[in-house]
């Protein structure tokens, strides 16, 4: 799997990923061709429309080989594990498609599938009839997105695709709270204003994906002085201060249970080198524990009140 903060990076390993795939495998590589709906004053721009993905990364040409990892981009059935994220391995297609007297890795452009079969190891249906275990169909979906024609003018447009993408290289943001077994990592951060919306904490959530470092790699080479950088961001150094505050608070509001819990946790008895707390700590722990949580919420909704306002 390689990580990359960049859409555009993504995009270009996925592509290039399913050529390959399709060159070694020998087998042909299907473009699935969306069908999108474009206003009457802009069909010249319609194939320009068709290259560009919308805003949830439903792609207009969608590369399909057999055997290729994919990933899920809209919630199917979130009760059965299928949702936005899942990952798993296109197996089939609705129809059977005629590739007679075709070369390997060449590009067939097809219209009008109903349906693809996708292995999702980690969904929780039941096997259907007629298809293997784990198995299930992926229907096309409608979707709308703006569409920039010009400087000032946007178009709505409608299209009617897989919620699919090729699934060998996804954005550090989808990655987060995924364990994954390999990863390959690209550090590399665009100069100029293209860069400025870059963190260093973004790359650590790209460089804790794994649980060894033997199962790390580094993409390409990249600017070590970038995650030198000490900038604290004002928002943060507020929310810090506004937590620290809430803590003092709490304290002062609950210090005559502190001390008493501090005082039972010291006159505790000893067994076998163990300390071993009565249960009135335990109660005055969770009270208190329970009354930071109170006030932490109290804090927020005012916050969210002054909001408002």
């Amino acid at each position: 799997m390689v990580l990359t903060p960049r859409n555009v990076v993504r995009t270009s390993v996925n592509r290039w990923f399913v050529r390959e795939l399709a060159r070694v495998n020998r087998s042909i590589l299907f473009i699935a061709s969306s069908q999108d709906t474009v206003p009457p004053l802009f069909k010249r721009s319609a194939q320009k429309i068709k290259q560009t993905d919308s805003d949830d990364h439903i792609a207009g040409y969608l590369p399909l080989v057999v055997g290729m990892p994919v990933i899920l981009k809209s919630n199917v059935a979130t009760e059965l594990g299928l949702c936005n994220g899942s990952q798993g391995t296109l197996v089939g297609f609705s129809k059977t498609i005629d590739t007679t007297d075709r070369y390997p890795a060449e590009e067939i452009i097809i219209d009008n599938l109903e349906y693809l079969l996708v292995r999702f190891p980690q969904s929780k249906h039941q096997c259907l009839p007629g298809l293997p275990e784990g198995v299930v169909p992926i229907f096309p979906i409608k979707t709308t997105f703006s569409f920039k024609v010009s400087k000032n003018k946007s178009i709505s447009i409608s299209r009617k695709q897989f919620p699919i993408v090729p699934g060998k290289s996804i954005t550090v943001h989808a990655a987060q709270g995924k364990t994954l077994d390999m990863v390959i990592v690209d550090l590399a951060v665009p100069g100029g204003r293209r860069g400025r919306g870059f963190d260093p904490e973004t790359f650590y959530v790209a460089l804790s994906r794994v649980r060894r470092l033997d199962d790390l790699l580094v993409l390409r080479d990249f600017d070590p002085r970038f995650f030198q950088k000490t900038q604290k961001k004002k928002d943060l150094v507020r929310e810090w201060a506004r937590l620290k505050d809430l803590e003092r608070k709490t304290m002062r509001a609950n210090e005559p249970l502190c001390q008493e819990v501090q005082r039972l946790a010291t006159n505790c008895p000893r067994v076998s080198n163990k300390r071993y707390l009565p249960a009135s700590v335990y109660v005055l722990s969770i009270f208190c524990f329970h009354s930071v949580l109170f006030l932490f919420f109290v804090s927020e909704v005012n916050k969210c009140q002054s909001m408002q306002d």
